[in-house]
């Protein structure tokens, strides 16, 4: 798992399954940066090889972190599988969800964002 900052949003790439430690480090990160004053976020799972109910329970949990301080989370996935979880799960209603980089972030700078 791997942070990095644009001027709008904070970017963590997941590598690994959301599970335990995981789930835990990815909570701590988005928590360390929003008192940090970074209220945008963003999840990388291009590279995470499955998504199953402790993954979503991590990101939810990273969510409501981020949302207590009136911060957002949204998530950049490009596996089909994913996507289809995500709708059959209604997580595409909590989450924005975009294909890449680049198309979350045009969206933020459009402000084209679920609000918290």
């Amino acid at each position: 798992m791997d942070t990095y900052h644009l001027p709008d949003v904070t970017i963590t790439r997941v590598s690994e399954a959301l599970h335990d430690v995981a789930a835990e480090r990815l909570r701590r990160t988005i928590g360390k940066h929003v008192k940090e004053g970074r209220y945008s976020h963003l999840v990388d799972l291009r590279s995470l090889a499955e998504l199953d109910s402790r993954s979503l329970a991590a990101l939810i949990r990273a969510l409501r972190v981020a949302r207590d301080v009136g911060g957002s989370v949204g998530l950049i996935v490009d596996q089909p599988a994913f996507t289809r979880i995500l709708s059959i799960t209604g997580l595409d209603r909590v989450f924005p969800v975009y294909k890449n980089e680049a198309d979350a972030t045009a969206a933020l700078a459009r402000h084209d964002v679920v609000p918290a």
